[in-house]
């Protein structure tokens, strides 16, 4: 009996290895299936360490769009709504209708222009037209003044001194209630609004009244009429 005894547990003690190295067996497989079941779909090359990937250009061009300076500007400009287009008739203002008989200049109509910025379309509108005539009142008093000058001189009279010493005023003052709008132009900048105007104005009752008053002073015609500007302002004179 204790002969059979010892058999069997030598047996057992022979298979225990076996049983053993085959439960651990079992074990490795089933973590590789459930390794292998996880493992990511895109991992379809192996790398080995020192291999680096470098991606490939061509599947980036092909979702990204570039844009030119120029396309970035239309865009801009779209999405602003109007573009900003200045007028040419304000850039290079028209020239004033005159007469040239020799070297003598004689303006018939002066133009100017002026521009005005507001969040309000009617202020902006407002604003250029008061720019104008502010440009207008300057340029024709400066006008008048050059034009009385020149006379004077041609005349043989030192018109600077001339002009202090007497006591009357030989150059107009300056009424530019006459103008007239000859051209607008109204475009938007942002959310404000800016107005370009170009207005004119006649000549010819200035011109009329300096006659008038150089032939009231006290200089002889004689001396006048040596004036080719004066000659030919009294010849236009109504």
């Amino acid at each position: 009996m204790s002969y059979l005894s010892n058999k069997n547990s030598n047996k057992v003690a022979l298979f225990a290895p076996l049983l053993l190295f085959l439960t651990l067996s079992m074990l490795l497989s089933s973590c590789v299936i459930e390794q292998q079941k996880y493992k990511p779909s895109y991992t379809s090359k192996n790398f080995s360490d020192n291999e680096t990937v470098k991606p490939n250009p061509s599947t980036f061009s092909n979702n990204i769009k570039t844009l030119n300076p120029r396309q970035r500007n239309t865009s801009s400009e779209q999405r602003s709504g109007k573009r900003k287009i200045i007028p040419s008739w304000f850039l290079n203002p028209p020239k004033n209708q005159h007469l040239e008989p020799g070297f003598d200049t004689i303006d018939l109509s002066l133009l100017v222009t002026g521009t005005g910025l507001s969040s309000n379309m009617q202020i902006a509108i407002d604003k250029s037209l008061l720019a104008a005539k502010r440009q207008l009142a300057d340029q024709l008093n400066s006008r008048l003044r050059s034009t009385v000058i020149n006379i004077l001189n041609d005349t043989g009279i030192n018109a600077q001194s001339y002009l202090r010493s007497t006591t009357k005023n030989l150059i107009p003052e300056v009424n530019i209630s006459g103008y007239r709008k000859v051209k607008s132009h109204l475009i938007q900048e942002g959310r404000r609004y800016r107005s370009f105007v170009l207005i004119e104005f006649p000549l010819l009752n200035y011109n009329n009244e300096i006659i008038t008053k150089l032939i009231a002073s006290e200089i002889p015609l004689e001396k006048l009429e040596k004036s080719m500007k004066y000659k030919l302002m009294k010849k236009l004179r109504r």
